[in-house]
């Protein structure tokens, strides 16, 4: 297994705090658990249940749900060392309503719910900091989802892009930042049209609000910047 896996999974919001004897007993089920997925693959479904997670090792996994029009609608993206699906492995009797699928392909930790807090797997102290850092995860998630629908209540386009965007800034510590999405998938995140979207950023550029090139946005601090 590549060496930065290992340290990318013992730093992560999931594992970090492990004794040394739990980290080995990990360890040595790593080969086993990794999972490669070419691009555009779907790695969990919507209609299936699962009693299984996933940890991103490399790539990236985006969480979405597509309608019954067939419009898509972007809810999480996941990076490196970030978890995916845990609810649904947790609560095994629910169906998914989303898909998780990889844009450009990923390597994932594959884990299984049951197996993971056994107690044939990690001592007790281990099963402890793992439960405890699984809460602290999930609140962590709790409050993404709750931005994201604050990102959404916004009447306007513009309003929703603001929003988002300035609490990307906040989040970066500077008015210039790169953000996860392309066009399409931040037009998706928001619930907008891209082409209103785009045009949106437009006007923008043109009012001296923001700069962007590609992912990455600079806002541009004025007086009376209207949402």
């Amino acid at each position: 297994m590549d060496k930065s896996y290992v340290s990318l999974v013992f730093s992560s919001a999931l594992f970090k705090g492990l004794g040394d004897e739990d980290r080995t007993v990990l360890e040595k089920r790593f080969p086993s658990m990794i999972r490669h997925y070419p691009k555009r693959s779907v790695i969990f479904s919507s209609g299936e249940t699962t009693q299984k997670f996933a940890m991103v090792l490399e790539g990236e996994v985006v969480i979405e749900h597509v309608d019954a029009f067939s419009s898509r609608h972007i809810l999480a993206h996941v990076g490196p060392g970030d978890v995916f699906a845990e609810t649904y492995a947790f609560l095994s009797d629910e169906i998914m309503p989303v898909d998780a699928v990889t844009p450009d392909g990923a390597d994932v930790l594959m884990l299984d719910r049951t197996g993971l807090f056994s107690p044939c797997m990690f001592s007790q102290e281990g099963r402890t900091v793992l439960l405890e850092n699984f809460l602290e995860m999930s609140m962590r998630k709790n409050l993404v989802l709750s931005k994201r629908i604050l990102y959404t209540t916004g009447k306007t386009i513009r309003s929703r892009l603001m929003c988002y965007l300035a609490d990307e800034m906040v989040r970066n510590h500077g008015q210039s930042f790169s953000i996860p999405f392309d066009r399409q998938e931040l037009a998706d995140y928001l619930s907008v049209d891209r082409s209103a979207l785009s045009a949106e950023i437009s006007k923008l550029r043109k009012e001296g609000v923001l700069m962007c090139r590609k992912n990455r946005f600079s806002i541009i601090m004025k007086k009376n910047t209207a949402l």
